[in-house]
């Protein structure tokens, strides 16, 4: 790192083993020196995960492209559009904000990471269940690191109506 601005995590690029690979990555570095890029499935494992997972993964460090665009359909440029457009409003924090793993990726089936920015006034959370299982729960969210009494408004990205959100004392 004393040498570059910006390195690669692993060589896998498929999204669902990124989850850890980053984690595990971030406990060294800090997210903007990780590049992470959008890339085509299936990829070394034979997994096939879809383009909105692909890219929210990838928004956790410094997001890139690295898919073949000539087998991109409409839909797809649409949608990459509108994932860069949100990053943008999210690159500062993901990239110099705090850092708060709420649930690690390699003792979970479902992993949540935070970012809040420095003055607090914005959190973003990606969360991820990896599979579910019949008759179990997920547990609630504890989110770290914002300003005690203040309001926050939640913004999901991939379409699905905003989960209720219960405020507690920070923690």
């Amino acid at each position: 790192m004393q040498r570059v601005e910006q390195s690669w995590p692993s060589d896998d690029t498929e999204a669902f083993d990124r989850l850890t690979l980053q984690q595990g990555f971030s406990y060294a570095y800090t997210p903007h020196v990780m590049m992470d890029w959008v890339t085509d499935v299936p990829n070394l494992n034979g997994r096939s995960v879809s383009l909105p997972f692909r890219f929210l993964v990838a928004m956790q460090g410094a997001v890139g492209i690295g898919a073949n665009l000539n087998h991109w359909t409409n839909e797809d440029f649409a949608l990459a559009k509108q994932m860069i457009q949100y990053y943008r409003s999210i690159r500062e924090t993901v990239q110099n904000g705090a850092l708060y793993r709420l649930t690690l990726a390699t003792r979970e089936n479902f992993s949540a990471t935070q970012y809040v920015s420095s003055d607090r006034s914005q959190s973003v959370v990606f969360a991820y269940l990896r599979s579910r299982q019949f008759g179990r729960l997920s547990l609630p969210l504890l989110l770290r690191g914002l300003e005690d009494g203040a309001s926050y408004r939640v913004t999901q990205v991939n379409g699905k109506p905003a989960p209720p959100l219960q405020c507690v004392q920070n923690l």
